[in-house]
C-alpha cells in the first residue's frame, strides 16, 4: 500500500473497490485485511470517542494496532464532517502503513504537512467514493453528498481543525 503515498485518490479508490461494503466500518476492516496481507499479522484498528479531546481527533499508533480517537464534540457534527474526520484519521494509517512493522513506531505527535495533506485528500476521495457507491442504495441516502456539499464540509472541517493547511486544501479542490 505504500505505493499509494503519492496518490490519495487511488488509495481511496482501491479501498472502496476491494469490498463493496457501504460503511466506513467496512473500509476499516479492509484496511486491516490489506495490512494483514502485507505484514502477515493482525493489526487492530479501534475507534473511540475521547472524553478529553475537544475540537480535535488523533490516531495513536503502536506495534499491534492503532486507536483512532474522535473528539467528544464530534457527535454534534453533521454526518459528512464526522465521516471526513474519521476518513482523515484512516488516511494517516494508510500513509504510515510502511512503518507499521517498526517495533517502536508510535507515530509523530504532530504529523508533517505532507501527511496532513495526504490524509485530507484521502478523506475526501474515500467519502466521495463511498457516497458514489451508495447512490443506488435507497436505505442509505443520507450518506450521499453532492460534490459541492462534500467540498463545503471538507473546507469548514479543515479550517476548524487544521487552519495551517486550509489554503492548500482549498486550492487542491477548487
Amino acid at each position: 500500500m505504500d505505493n499509494f503515498k503519492d496518490n490519495p485518490e487511488a488509495a481511496a479508490k482501491f479501498l472502496v473497490t476491494v469490498n463493496k461494503g457501504n460503511y466506513l466500518a467496512h473500509t476499516i476492516r479492509e484496511i486491516g485485511r490489506v495490512i494483514y496481507g502485507e505484514l502477515e499479522r493482525n493489526y487492530h484498528i479501534i475507534t473511540r470517542v475521547s472524553p478529553t479531546l475537544q475540537d480535535d481527533s488523533k490516531t495513536v499508533f503502536h506495534n499491534r494496532g492503532c486507536i483512532i480517537y474522535l473528539s467528544f464534540d464530534s457527535e454534534e457534527l453533521d454526518d459528512r464532517s464526522i465521516r471526513l474526520i474519521l476518513a482523515h484519521e484512516l488516511g494517516h494509517l494508510v500513509y504510515n502503513v510502511d512503518r507499521l512493522n517498526e517495533f517502536n513506531f508510535v507515530g509523530p505527535s504532530k504529523a508533517p504537512r505532507e501527511e496532513e495533506l495526504f490524509a485530507w485528500r484521502f478523506a475526501y476521495h474515500l467519502v466521495k467514493m463511498k457516497g458514489d457507491e451508495l447512490q443506488r442504495d435507497i436505505e442509505r441516502k443520507r450518506f450521499i453528498y453532492t460534490e459541492d456539499d462534500l467540498k463545503s464540509s471538507l473546507f469548514s472541517t479543515v479550517h476548524k481543525n487544521m487552519p495551517e493547511v486550509y489554503d492548500e486544501i482549498k486550492k487542491i479542490f477548487k
